[in-house]
């Protein structure tokens, strides 16, 4: 169980940075209107919200 909940305490960190960097260069330096940048969030942060949710701690009954 400490080894799942460290696992999701690493995925939610990653997933927090990962979303603030991506509200920051949407809004500062506006990349969404560039392919390149909607391909890297395809590839990292959409990942990163699937890593959350299948880390999520839970108590096997």
């Amino acid at each position: 169980m400490k080894g799942q909940k460290r696992r999701f305490i690493w995925a939610l960190a990653v997933f927090i940075v990962l979303s603030i960097a991506d509200y920051i260069f949407e809004t500062r330096y506006h990349l969404d209107d560039y392919l390149w940048f909607r391909g890297l969030k395809l590839f990292v942060w959409f990942p990163s919200m699937v890593a959350v949710v299948f880390t999520w701690p839970h108590r096997n009954h």
